[in-house]
């Protein structure tokens, strides 16, 4: 019998090329691409299943029309829209409905979805991005790519928040952005398709929204950008550079979110306020007035929040609630309705929450499943469900 050999592209640590011969294979164990997972059986005959990440998961995102998940052993797998190569697999079209593991050269610590484009940190430090990059949100031009490349121009990366167009990082306390500055988003006063060092200091928290940013640093809140329906949180029309935003007195703040034109700020006490757009009742306060100040959430506190581009989601004692709009169910208590104070679902016992455009995804505290909700014209939903949009939590498969 003649010897077939299989050659396998493996793009780990080391970003090599091995070759294997199926008869080596047989009995051993399977050998993967990053996204498929090829199996010998005694008799040389070979199949190929999707890989699928391992439990427990840590950490959900969501962006435009997709998703990604950090699993148990630090790789990132997304699934969705890939319309720009944001799935990061070496592909570009279509989309993803089963997980497809992104080819980052390293182990993950954080991870952020733009409105079609993904970046990931390395346990190194070092920033990957790929996907769309005309508004040069990849940080490396504005040219596509459909796998993880390494940003040039900052290194040391924590943490990293994306937008519709524009990306932020926080490296050494200090925050850089770039990408699309139609409306001063960058904070840096000029467009810039590398990083740029925006004029904060001593940065623990950044949310890149739709056309707007804002920030932590020394501890007070700071956005800059559109300001078109209060976003930013004064009265000016705009500002391309950070401004302070009026919060409560007293009130401390460790962390910021931003979603498509509001914001929302949580304090050390789990305190939460809200300003911005609230047109489909966004901002959890009861009304649908549009808010250019901060403003609480009367009785809600929560330890996460999460923003979408007309709805919002967040996490108290591990159970979700989730208000504003939900024509696409993505509130995640029925559809075709808003909500304009914080919802309850029936999940419990959940430690991340991710808002995408339309669509929301939660993980389970133990990290042993995965609920999205919300629309699904992208397969934001998972490989099981062929509706375009779903009301309910619906559990996605994890292997297939």
């Amino acid at each position: 019998m003649s010897r077939l050999s299989l050659v396998v592209l493996a793009l780990g640590a080391s970003g090599c090329t091995f070759t294997a011969n199926l008869d080596d294979l047989k009995g051993g164990a399977p050998v993967t691409d990053g996204g498929t997972t090829v199996d010998a059986d005694a008799g040389g005959d070979t199949t190929t299943t999707p890989a699928a990440p391992m439990l427990p998961l840590k950490v959900v995102v969501a962006g435009g029309q997709h998703a990604c998940v950090i699993d148990g052993t630090d790789d990132l797998f997304c699934w969705g829209a890939n319309y720009a190569g944001q799935l990061g697999n070496g592909k570009t079209g279509g989309k993803e409905a089963f997980f497809v593991k992104a080819q980052v050269p390293e182990k993950v610590s954080a991870a952020a979805c733009g409105g079609q484009h993904t970046c990931a940190v390395g346990k190194s430090g070092t920033l990957y991005c790929w996907g769309a990059g005309a508004s040069g949100a990849l940080g490396n031009g504005d040219t596509d790519v459909n796998v993880p490349t390494a940003v040039a121009g900052v290194s040391d990366v924590s943490k990293v928040t994306a937008g519709a167009n524009h990306t932020c990082a926080i490296a050494s306390a200090a925050l850089w952005c770039w990408g699309s500055n139609s409306e001063g988003q960058l904070g840096t006063g000029a467009a810039s398709s590398t990083p740029a060092k925006v004029p904060l200091t001593n940065v623990t928290v950044a949310a890149a929204g739709g056309q707007h940013t804002c920030a932590v640093a020394n501890g007070e809140v700071s956005c800059w950008g559109s300001n078109v329906f209060g976003q930013v949180g004064s009265a000016q029309v705009g500002t391309d550079a950070p401004t302070a935003v009026g919060v409560p007195s007293g009130f401390a703040p460790a962390s910021v979110s931003a979603g498509g034109k509001h914001s929302c700020a949580r304090d050390s006490d789990d305190k939460v306020v809200c300003w911005g757009n609230n047109q489909e009742g966004q901002l959890g306060i009861g009304s649908t007035s549009q808010q250019e100040l901060p403003t609480a959430l009367s009785g809600y506190s929560a330890s996460g929040i999460s923003l979408g581009e007309e709805h919002s989601c967040g996490i108290a004692a591990g159970v979700i609630s989730c208000w504003g709009a939900s024509d696409r169910g993505q509130v995640g208590v029925g559809s075709g309705s808003s909500f304009d104070s914080p919802t309850q679902l029936i999940l419990t016992q959940v430690q991340s929450v991710a808002t995408g455009t339309r669509f929301s995804c939660a993980i389970a505290a133990n990290g042993g499943a995965l609920w999205c909700w919300g629309d699904n014209t992208s397969s934001q939903l998972g490989a099981d469900l062929s509706t375009s949009s779903e009301a309910q939590p619906h559990k996605l498969p994890l292997t297939q």
